[in-house]
């Protein structure tokens, strides 16, 4: 019980520190754009709803989920930031031109048919609202339905084959938070990895490296900071990036 737990907390430790500098630079964004997201806002999965309080001009903030990525990924489900279950984020049950605008942070990858995805959340949007999106690039598949990543290039194409017109697209950073952010999830991996070493020399070889990685990351973090404010406004560093951000307008 004692080495689970001690597991679980290095697991959630390296997550923090990896997907800090990334969730700062999300963090930025909305904050430069809320201010076109008034009114009735749909965020479609919603997760626990960590980005509603960035909205400060949302008057109704719709969560939904799909019950569905909880039970795949034996995750416990957020039930109560969940307004509205959903199977997938092709087939929103909602009237046509319900919300002033629409939200979706890092689950788009896992949307098997983005053009369906989009044209649902062009006819849940009211004429001339935004709809504001992130998406992994060069991340790690991190879900077993997560089917693909999406260019700038293909996010752009999406929205203007759905009846968008594209509003800004940005990066997340450059190389370097790219490099640092795949170094440190490659080190999230490591407790899986040696409780899946089939040869003792093997386990305890990753074993002392995890300890090396442990020892230090609180360096790790101090430099993850260091690159955040370093890399924070390069938004245009499309092929170098872990996420890609797009904000887009529904046509009249």
């Amino acid at each position: 019980m004692f080495k689970s737990l001690f597991i679980n907390l290095l697991k959630h430790w390296f997550q923090i520190t990896q997907a800090k500098i990334n969730i700062w630079m999300l963090h930025d964004k909305i904050r430069f754009y809320q201010k076109l997201f008034k009114g009735n806002i749909l965020d479609v999965g919603a997760g626990s709803k960590p980005y509603r309080k960035l909205f400060t001009e949302a008057t109704q903030y719709v969560g939904t989920n799909t019950i569905r990525h909880y039970q795949i990924n034996r995750l416990q489900p957020d039930e109560d930031t969940t307004d509205v279950w959903i199977e997938d984020g092709t087939e929103l049950p909602f009237h046509d031109a319900t919300f002033d605008g629409v939200v979706c942070f890092q689950v788009f990858p896992l949307i098997a048919r983005p053009d369906k995805f989009f044209q649902e959340v062009n006819r849940v949007l009211k004429p001339h609202g935004y709809f504001m999106m992130s998406s992994d690039y060069l991340y790690p598949s991190w879900s077993e339905e997560d089917y693909m990543r999406h260019s700038q290039t293909h996010l752009v194409k999406l929205a203007m084959e759905n009846g968008f017109t594209v509003f800004s697209t940005e990066s997340f950073g450059g190389i370097l938070t790219t490099i640092y952010s795949m170094i440190i999830r490659y080190i999230r991996s490591y407790p899986g990895r040696i409780s899946r070493a089939h040869h003792p020399l093997l386990k305890l070889w990753r074993t002392l490296w995890l300890l090396f990685f442990i020892i230090i990351s609180p360096v790790s973090l101090i430099l993850g900071s260091l690159l955040y404010f370093f890399e924070r406004n390069k938004r245009q560093e499309y092929n170098y990036t872990m996420n890609l951000l797009i904000v887009m307008r529904k046509n009249a």
